[in-house]
């Protein structure tokens, strides 16, 4: 049997769709503002796994995508412990 992309794994079951939560109109001024807010998230997120785990790091980012902004984060190879 392979073995599993373990980042593709991980970037899966770390995602906040933002749309899924959160109800924001599907007009311009709304979608920026769930983004921003998206991106307020992964600022916390950023800061709070920084904390958690001093020793390892990780990308976290905030996108739009067709149906809102997601909020995911992946740990970066080679920076275990």
């Amino acid at each position: 049997m392979d073995r599993p992309d373990v980042a593709s794994v991980e970037a899966t079951l770390n995602e906040f769709r933002l749309w899924m939560y959160v109800d924001f109109d599907d007009d311009p001024a709304s979608r920026s503002n769930a983004l921003d807010l998206a991106r307020e998230i992964a600022r916390a997120w950023r800061l709070s796994l920084g904390d958690a785990f001093p020793h390892r790091a990780f990308d976290v980012r905030a996108s739009e995508t067709a149906d809102g902004p997601v909020v995911g984060f992946t740990s970066l190879p080679g920076t275990g412990g």
